[in-house]
C-alpha cells in the first residue's frame, strides 16, 4: 500500500463556531471490532439516506432503447460504422463488440440512460464481468466511451450511465437545461433551499442531488444487470431485443465492478458501500473525507495530528460547486463561505455524509472486497491526510479478516499529480479488476 506516512503533532482543532467539526471523525487508531460495528453504522445511515423514504422496487425495473449520447448523436445518422467510430473518439473499437443505448426506470418518470460495450465473447452461455464506469461532474456517459471500449477489448461488458442532472439527462425532467453544470449546480442551490426552509410546499424529503440520487440510479442499474434469462424486461415500454432478452444475460452477475472519475469515484465508493452486489471497486480521485477537510481549518491544519499544515482543506472541494456554498454563505450572512458554513451546506443535502458514512467511517464496510484508491498526490479536492484516516482504520478490518484476501485493500498515489487522470491511472483500475473479477 502507497501511503502517506501520519505526522502526529497536534492536537484536534477548536473552532467557535457552534458547530465541533472534529466531532464526526472517529478515532484513526481504533481497534478493529470499533471499526467493524461503526462500519455496519455507516452502511445502515447510508442505505437510509439514498433511500429518503422510497420503497426498494419488489421486482426488476422497466429497460426500453435509448439515443446515443447527445455528443455524438448527430453523427449516428450516419450508420453503424460511422457511430461506431465517434464513440471511440480514437480508440480502436474492437472487433465484433456490439455498442447498446438503453434506459433504466429507476422511479416513475425518471429514466437514466446507459450505454454498454459488449465484447464478442459475453452471452447468456458465457456471461462475462462487468465494469461500470461513473463520469465527472459536468459530464456525462459519453466521456466514457474510451473507457468502455478499454475495458470491452479487455473481455468486460462495460456499463457507463448519465448520473442525474448530467448528460442526456441535464435537459430532462431530471436536468433542468442549461448545459450539465448549469443544471447540476442549480439542483444542488435548490436542494440547499428546501433542505433548510419549511414550507408546506416542501416534499417530507427534497431530493438528493449530491451523490445520493445517483447512488439510488446505479442501485436499480444492478437491479438490472443481475437480472437474468427470463427475468422480466419491459414493464410495457418498448423492450430491448439485441443479443438476448434480456441483455444482462450477458453479464456475470457476481462479477460486477465499479469505478469512476471524481464525482463519479464519489459515487462508486459509496455505492459499493451501499451495495454488495459490487464484487470489486476502483474509485479514482474521489473518495475523499469531507469531515477532515472541514476539520482542517485551524491555522497549522490537522486533526489528531493527522496532515498538518493543511487548514482551508475544504475549499477547494467547495471550489468544484461553487453554487450552493455561495447560496449558503448570503444565506448566513457572510461574504464567503467558511468551514462551518461547508459543513451545514454538506449536512443539509447530503445528511449523513459528513458524521455517519464518510470515508473513515464506511471504507471498511467494503471489506472483504477488493478496493482499490487512487489518488493524485497533490489533489487537493481529495486531500491526502483525510484518506489516509480512512484507510489507517479500514486496514485493520482488511487485516483480522480471513476471506479478505492479501493484497484486496490498496491506496495508489500518483506523486506530482493534481485532480486530473493519467492514462496509468486507467491501466491500473483495468488491471485491478482484470486481477479480481477474472476469477470469481
Amino acid at each position: 500500500m502507497n501511503m502517506m506516512a501520519a505526522t502526529l503533532a497536534h492536537p484536534p482543532p477548536t473552532v467557535a463556531t457552534g458547530i465541533d467539526l472534529s466531532a464526526a471523525l472517529p478515532d484513526p487508531d481504533a481497534p478493529a471490532p470499533s471499526v467493524a460495528a461503526d462500519a455496519v453504522a455507516a452502511v445502515a445511515a447510508l442505505r437510509s439516506a439514498i433511500a429518503r423514504g422510497r420503497p426498494t422496487p419488489a421486482g426488476p425495473p422497466a429497460v426500453r432503447p435509448a439515443p446515443p449520447p447527445a455528443s455524438f448523436r448527430d453523427r449516428a445518422a450516419a450508420g453503424t460504422a460511422q457511430r461506431e467510430a465517434d464513440f471511440a473518439g480514437g480508440v480502436d473499437v474492437p472487433e465484433g463488440t456490439t455498442i447498446t443505448d438503453i434506459a433504466i426506470q429507476v422511479e416513475p418518470g425518471v429514466w437514466m440512460p446507459v450505454t454498454l460495450a459488449i465484447p464478442p465473447s459475453a452471452s447468456p452461455a458465457t456471461p462475462a464481468p462487468a465494469l461500470v464506469w461513473l463520469h465527472a461532474t459536468g459530464s456525462g456517459r459519453g466521456a466514457m466511451r474510451a473507457r468502455l471500449l478499454a475495458a470491452a477489448a479487455a473481455g468486460f461488458v462495460g456499463v457507463a450511465p448519465d448520473a442525474r442532472w448530467h448528460g442526456d439527462r441535464a435537459a430532462a425532467g431530471t436536468g433542468g437545461g442549461g448545459g450539465s453544470r448549469a443544471g447540476y449546480e442549480g439542483a444542488l442551490v435548490a436542494a440547499w433551499k428546501r433542505a433548510t426552509t419549511t414550507t408546506p410546499a416542501n416534499p417530507a424529503v427534497p431530493p438528493r442531488p449530491f451523490l445520493l440520487d445517483t447512488d439510488w440510479d446505479c442501485q436499480r442499474l444492478l437491479d438490472w444487470m443481475v437480472m437474468k434469462e427470463g427475468g422480466k424486461e419491459g414493464g410495457g415500454e418498448p423492450t430491448v431485443t439485441t443479443l438476448s432478452s434480456p441483455l444482462s444475460s450477458c453479464i456475470l452477475s457476481s462479477s460486477i465492478g465499479v469505478s469512476g472519475v471524481s464525482l463519479g469515484g464519489m459515487h462508486a465508493w459509496l455505492l459499493t458501500v451501499a451495495d454488495d452486489r459490487i464484487a470489486a471497486a476502483a474509485p479514482a480521485i474521489g473518495l475523499q473525507s469531507f469531515a477532515w477537510a472541514a476539520a482542517a481549518e485551524e491555522e497549522g491544519g490537522g486533526v489528531h495530528g493527522v496532515g498538518t499544515g493543511s487548514a482551508g482543506a475544504w475549499k477547494a472541494r467547495a471550489a468544484s460547486i461553487p453554487a450552493v456554498f455561495a447560496a449558503a454563505a448570503a444565506d448566513r450572512g457572510l461574504v464567503q463561505p467558511d468551514a462551518p458554513t461547508f459543513a451545514a451546506v454538506l449536512d443539509a443535502i447530503a445528511p449523513g455524509l459528513r458524521d455517519a458514512y464518510d470515508a473513515p467511517h464506511s471504507l471498511a464496510a467494503a471489506c472483504p472486497r477488493p478496493f482499490l484508491i487512487v489518488s493524485g498526490g497533490d489533489d487537493p479536492r481529495c486531500p491526502l491526510p483525510g484518506i489516509e484516516w480512512a484507510v489507517r482504520r479500514a486496514e485493520r478490518v482488511y487485516g483480522e479478516r480471513k476471506d479478505a484476501p492479501p493484497g484486496s485493500l490498496r491506496w495508489s498515489v500518483y506523486k506530482g499529480v493534481g485532480h486530473e487522470m493519467m492514462a496509468g491511472m486507467d491501466a491500473e483500475v483495468l488491471a485491478w479488476m482484470g486481477r479480481w473479477l477474472k476469477t470469481r
